[in-house]
């Protein structure tokens, strides 16, 4: 029904496929260096533990332990995690590769 077509689009909003991820990340906000766990990671974004004394609208610097280096935005925080867009560049797919967390056989 339309109904559940709308309200299935209305929940996922993701424009990229979302992966758990294994690995760290150093996350750079406000002079501070913070090394921290990925929790899941997209061509678009990463979700990290939650970072405190951030708001919607702050950037940070996301370095991977490649070296590679993204500036993002935080668009979302709980309780437990912080969300982060990367802006502009996004993260290719084979890189994403490195992170993923092996899944259970």
């Amino acid at each position: 029904p339309e109904i559940v077509r709308e309200s299935v689009a209305k929940i996922d909003k993701r424009v990229h496929e979302r992966f758990e991820a294994a690995g760290s990340v150093r996350v750079e906000i406000g002079g501070r260096a913070l090394d921290l766990e990925l929790v899941d990671l997209s061509e678009g974004g990463a979700r990290v533990p939650m970072l405190s004394g951030v708001a919607s609208g702050d950037r940070v610097k996301v370095t991977f332990p490649g070296g590679e280096v993204l500036s993002a935005v935080v668009v979302w925080q709980s309780s437990t995690a912080t969300g982060l867009k990367f802006d502009p560049v996004q993260m290719k797919k084979a890189n994403i590769m490195r992170y993923r967390r092996a899944e259970a056989a």
